[in-house]
């Protein structure tokens, strides 16, 4: 009788398959809302940017600019383009999400359509309005131009007339039924589930319509149970699944059961947004509240969050504090002060915590930043750049700088010394002789400046010391590719060194890689002068072997990296050492639009049916189909000839080049 009932409970689900619903989401296009990007630009979905055609898209965006001091708004040049502005929305899709895409299909995936609004006040005749609109689109095509991201933008540009609400304007209704059709090509649609997984996420409908926005965990193991979805794994699984595809937000995990992040099962993800505001927006002073005043300021002017404020801020949800703030936390938009815990334990009063929130902090007069050249040319000195080849999430960098807080303040929390955060700038502790300044460029804003420099010794510069040079620079690359992994997955950078021979107006970058090992041309007769590049960034002239590190755990490997130590250790007969696989995890991990990545070696071994189970997975993918690889009984030059037939070459270069060594 049961199996009977599924039966035709199944048939009903596939009835349904034909009827198609989309939630739809607004983002807020203000910069402030860009740090909470990483959360809400999902791999499963569809995008629209839209821009208006009236508006110049070569003249500066004009936005609103709300100063506090005396509670006005007034409009302001950006310092980009409105055509800027669409290329940025584009780039900001493809970094923050994966790719959808099989071999076969036409479109790539996460789709994007472009449209332009208000075509009804552009000038002219009809026919003349069209050649504008025409002249605009082209305009944007060439922006996109051999773009990472060029193949995701849908084909065909739309032009919309808003003021026509009754009938409806026709390439609205054109636009509705082209996102309908492409939406029912995507690779996931009628994507199959068990049905206990649905019927957890009726009873998660149920809750939305009573106007719950979040559960606890005890709330869902009772729905979990009534599903039949009765262990652990299980319900973890799910739970996870449905966060991937956004119907919920949880990051809680098996194996951390006491942390405040199990507790809390966001099950209407807008709401986060909402909770995120009333921190990283800072109420107009006629709205703020009077015995909060000095707290409103501190964070405005400091970019320090005192635990008071945001008790007031939160004062609706106080039951879930802690398990907000690990959010804020988990998506490094604030991180706490460290002695003002100490402060708190050692003298046993009531004192707040304190919280950085860089992201908040505004350019403000005086805040003078040392010039490019000086900077570079200084003895006591070590400069590196992290260039992100035109496109730098503001979120990334601020992500960074949390973290880089974080790790200074571990150093130093008893020598009394305190970050110190500017707009885009942050100056931290890393030594009793060294310090380091790490920004965004101004002239270049895609680009990170790392600035090491040692304190002078006996009145003298000196330089860095190569050890703590290459412990920076491995510190940044370590959290720039964690960062990546977990939350922008297809955000590429270089580490580069300035040009030291080419006059100031031609200034360029050179990669640092490329300085260790050889010296760069700059025009027909000279040459980068690499001494300094490579005493303090290169290898030490002791041997450097790599030594297989599966059961140390060498610190070299990338932190999110590290845990696949237990995952390696499982592997029987392993054909790499683990140094080696983590590097290569690095390489095949991120998807590829023609899937030359881990998918192929799963395919291999005859894994293709668990793609999108691995895909949900939290470990490195391309570890876990590594098991079966072995498992088959194929050798390193089986793996290396899968790479060449899937035209991954870096892949084979990394191997050959460290089997050499």
């Amino acid at each position: 009788m049961e199996k009977k009932k599924n039966s035709e409970e199944i048939k009903k689900v596939q009835q349904t398959i034909g009827d198609l619903t989309l939630s739809i989401w607004d983002f807020a296009g203000q910069d402030l809302y860009y740090i909470t990007h990483q959360m809400f630009l999902v791999s499963r979905a569809i995008y629209i940017i839209c821009f208006n055609l009236c508006h110049d898209l070569n003249a500066p965006s004009r936005v609103e600019v709300f100063h506090r001091e005396y509670g006005k708004i007034t409009d302001a040049d950006h310092y980009m383009t409105n055509l800027d502005r669409v290329v940025f929305w584009s780039q900001s899709i493809y970094s923050h999400t994966t790719e959808n895409s099989v071999s076969n299909q036409k479109q790539f995936s996460p789709p994007i359509f472009i449209v332009g609004t208000h075509r009804e006040c552009l000038p002219g005749n009809d026919e003349e309005r069209q050649a504008l609109t025409e002249d605009k689109f082209l305009l944007i095509k060439k922006a996109f131009k051999q773009k990472p991201y060029e193949d995701h933008v849908v084909l065909k540009y739309y032009a919309i007339d808003n003021s026509v609400r009754s009938p409806l304007d026709k390439s609205i209704v054109e636009l509705r039924d082209h996102i309908t059709e492409v939406a029912k090509n995507e690779s996931y649609m009628g994507e199959k589930m068990p049905l206990k997984w649905l019927n957890f996420l009726h009873e998660i409908e149920q809750l939305r319509a009573q106007n719950e926005h979040s559960i606890n965990f005890k709330q869902v193991t009772k729905i979990s149970s009534k599903c039949h979805i009765n262990t652990n794994i299980q319900l973890f699984a799910m739970l996870h699944f449905h966060h991937d595809l956004g119907n919920i937000v949880y990051y809680g995990e098996r194996d951390t059961p006491y942390s405040a992040l199990n507790d809390i099962i966001i099950i209407i993800p807008q709401w986060l947004i909402y909770i995120f505001r009333l921190v990283i927006t800072v109420k107009n002073p006629s709205d703020q509240w009077a015995e909060f005043r000095s707290s409103w300021k501190k964070l405005d002017e400091e970019g320090f969050l005192e635990e008071r404020l945001l008790r007031r801020m939160w004062q609706e949800f106080l039951e879930k504090f802690e398990a907000l703030l690990q959010l804020m936390q988990k998506f490094d938009l604030i991180c706490v002060k460290t002695q003002s815990i100490l402060y708190k334990q050692t003298t046993g009063t009531k004192s707040d915590r304190l919280f950085y929130v860089p992201s908040l902090l505004k350019k403000k007069e005086g805040d003078e930043m040392v010039s490019l050249d000086k900077l570079a040319k200084s003895n006591n000195t070590a400069v590196f750049y992290v260039n992100f080849d035109g496109f730098l999430p503001e979120g990334l960098y601020y992500r960074l700088v949390v973290r880089i807080v974080h790790w200074s303040q571990q150093r130093s929390h008893d020598k009394g010394y305190n970050p110190r955060l500017f707009y885009q700038q942050v100056k931290v502790y890393i030594d009793q002789n060294h310090d380091a300044i790490i920004r965004i460029l101004p002239e270049k804003r895609s680009c990170i400046q790392v600035v090491i420099y040692k304190l002078k010794v006996g009145g003298k510069h000196l330089e860095p010391s190569p050890s703590v040079c290459k412990e920076i620079l491995q510190l940044i690359k370590e959290n720039l590719l964690d960062i990546g992994h977990k939350w922008m997955k297809r955000v590429d950078f270089n580490v580069c060194v300035l040009c030291n021979v080419c006059p100031e107006e031609n200034l360029h970058l050179h990669k640092l890689k490329e300085c260790l090992v050889s010296t760069p041309r700059c025009g027909p007769d000279d040459g980068m002068d690499t001494c300094k590049v490579r005493r303090l960034f290169g290898k030490d002239n002791r041997n450097q072997a790599f030594q297989d590190t599966a059961v140390q755990g060498n610190s070299n490997v990338p932190w999110f990296l590290r845990p696949l130590i237990g995952v390696y250790k499982d592997i029987p007969s392993p054909i790499l050492p683990f140094h080696i696989m983590t590097e290569v995890c690095v390489l095949l991990d991120p998807p590829q639009p023609r899937a030359n990545d881990w998918r192929s070696v799963a395919c291999k071994v005859g894994y293709d049916c668990y793609i999108n189970y691995i895909m949900n997975m939290m470990n490195s993918p391309t570890m876990c189909v590594m098991h079966g690889w072995s498992e088959k009984g194929l050798s390193l030059d089986d793996f290396k000839d899968c790479m060449i037939a899937i035209n991954r070459h870096d892949v084979v270069g990394l191997i050959e080049e460290h089997l050499k060594l």
